[in-house]
């Protein structure tokens, strides 16, 4: 071509337009030569996909880019709700089965027949002025209560001071005499449900116990440092109610109650204490039966409540769980019409809050279904706005008014506020603070236990 154009004698313009014209016309007819080879290649791959039953790569990647919007929905919804709860503390699930409200029972292995649930009665043990009550001889803590041609068993809660009053003379003389051996070092007294506590201030330096028929004398001595001595003691620093009183002596003699009496010097001498001389006074009681002292609300009655569920095969699977008969919690603090967190803190002890704190037993199974354990919490504030005196607050209740998320299995009472009323609160956990602040204003804390 370049012979060419010199042949001709065009001018130097004229020969490069023609050379472009010739250059763009070429690169033309190759790119449709190539176009022409993929697209043959890429109907050779989809006729071969067809026949393999595959499906095109690009329709597969639309349909997953479609799967993933969907799954994507729920996990937005679940953020919404967990935005609108208040500090929701769950175990890490699956967020599709954290949202919905009423979660389904996981399966046991082996298929189970559909099931009809029979709960007896939760009745509560009225003690009219003519009901007998009969003790078990064979069981010291279960008897009969007789109402006209009714009779329910019934176990027994006895208070420390029944215990007391229903144990031997030697075990009052033991505990008579080292009583007053405390109160000569100025400590004050203060009797609770469990426990004789003996403290000045917040703190307490010894306890009273009773169990079965021995005494027992807790004080705030660290078991360590009589490893090696002649005192016979338990360490009991691990149960939460005896952390401050750890060392426990077991009274069963004369020799016992003299080693507590050397242990009291030595607990007195290191917490600075002066032992005053004084008369001793006379703490003995006189002996009285049971009946006298359920009157006398210084035992509990309790009645067992079976749950069971008869399957189709005529199998039963039974729990329980414990109805308290009375409602009486011996208080060493003055109930108050309103109470902050603060002067909850001031008013009772972290010990004095634990030892008031009543357990309900309940079956997991049948009274809630815990499959899995979803976390809530709930603050004083917002049960002081939204009951009334006297009302009872549950996990159903709190669900009921939108207090908590409905998915919830487990909660817990926080405390925050002002608490201007007395409730009864049942909940699966509380903190310290919480339960001072029911107690103070007249309520009760009863903390659920599961038991299968």
């Amino acid at each position: 071509m370049a012979y060419l154009l010199s042949a001709v004698g065009w001018g130097v313009a004229a020969k490069c337009i023609i050379i472009a014209i010739a250059a763009v016309a070429l690169a033309g007819v190759i790119a449709m030569l190539a176009a022409e080879c993929v697209g043959k290649r890429k109907r050779q791959q989809l006729k071969q996909a067809e026949e393999n039953g595959v499906q095109p790569v690009e329709e597969q990647q639309v349909e997953n880019a479609v799967e993933r919007v969907e799954e994507a929905k729920p996990a937005e919804e679940q953020a919404e709700e967990i935005a609108a709860a208040e500090a929701v503390e769950e175990t890490a699930e699956e967020p599709a089965e954290e949202i919905v409200p009423d979660p389904e029972p996981v399966k046991e292995p082996e298929p189970e027949v559909e099931a009809e649930t029979v709960t007896e009665a939760k009745e509560e043990v009225v003690l009219e002025e003519d009901a007998v009550i009969l003790d078990d001889e064979e069981e010291e803590d279960v008897g009969t209560v007789v109402i006209g041609e009714t009779r329910l068993r019934v176990r027994y809660d006895r208070s420390f001071t029944a215990k007391l009053i229903q144990s031997d003379d030697a075990l009052k003389g033991r505990y008579n005499e080292l009583k007053n051996e405390l109160l000569r070092y100025s400590l004050k007294t203060r009797m609770s449900w469990g426990n004789e506590s003996f403290y000045l201030g917040r703190r307490t330096y010894a306890k009273f116990a009773v169990y079965g028929k021995t005494l027992s004398l807790y004080l705030a001595l660290s078991p360590d440092e009589f490893a090696d001595t002649k005192y016979k003691y338990e360490n009991v620093g691990g149960v939460a109610k005896y952390a401050k009183t750890p060392m426990r002596l077991k009274l069963r003699s004369i020799r016992s109650v003299r080693w507590a009496k050397e242990l009291i010097a030595v607990l007195a001498d290191k917490f600075g204490f002066e032992r005053k001389e004084l008369d001793d006074t006379d703490f003995y009681c006189a002996y009285e039966d049971t009946a006298s002292l359920v009157h006398k609300r210084l035992i509990k009655l309790y009645k067992v409540v079976e749950e069971f569920t008869v399957n189709a095969n005529g199998s039963e699977k039974r729990g329980k769980s414990r109805v308290l008969h009375e409602d009486f919690l011996e208080r060493d603090f003055d109930i108050m019409e309103a109470v902050t967190v603060e002067e909850a803190a001031e008013v009772i002890s972290d010990e004095e809050a634990e030892e008031l704190v009543e357990e309900l037993v309940v079956n997991p199974v049948k009274t809630r279904q815990r499959v899995k354990k979803r976390t809530d919490i709930i603050n004083i504030e917002a049960l002081s706005k939204n009951y009334s005196a006297g009302d009872t607050v549950t996990l159903d209740g709190l669900k009921d008014k939108k207090l908590i998320a409905p998915s919830t299995t487990y909660y817990k009472v926080l405390a925050s506020g002002i608490l201007d009323k007395p409730l009864i609160v049942e909940a699966d956990d509380f903190s310290l603070e919480a339960v001072k602040m029911i107690l103070l204003t007249g309520g009760r804390v009863i903390k659920t236990r599961y038991e299968d």
